[in-house]
């Protein structure tokens, strides 16, 4: 799923915090999507770094599956306002 930008800062109206950094190289999916989670739910805006190419694609299968579960209307978690990035795209 895509989101505008208004949308993404305005899904956490009850942020603790402006930003998340999770930044995960050699973690387990369920500690990628405890990431995820504590991210989009504490902060106005997570971001997500996969630091190795196998982290950066997990980042994406978790967020996309959780869009799916959305779609599909499921019982899911928005992730809406959290973005992807590889290390390069960060830097």
């Amino acid at each position: 799923m895509e989101f505008s930008f208004e949308e993404a800062i305005s899904q956490n109206p009850n942020a603790r915090c402006l930003l998340a950094i999770e930044i995960e190289n050699t973690s387990t999916k369920k500690h990628i999507m405890g990431s995820i989670i504590n991210a989009a739910s504490l902060d106005r805006i997570g971001i997500g770094i996969g630091y190795c190419d196998k982290a950066f694609r997990a980042f994406l299968r978790i967020v996309n599956y959780l869009g799916f579960l959305r779609k599909v209307e499921k019982n899911t978690y928005s992730t809406a306002n959290f973005f992807v990035l590889s290390k390069e795209q960060f830097a």
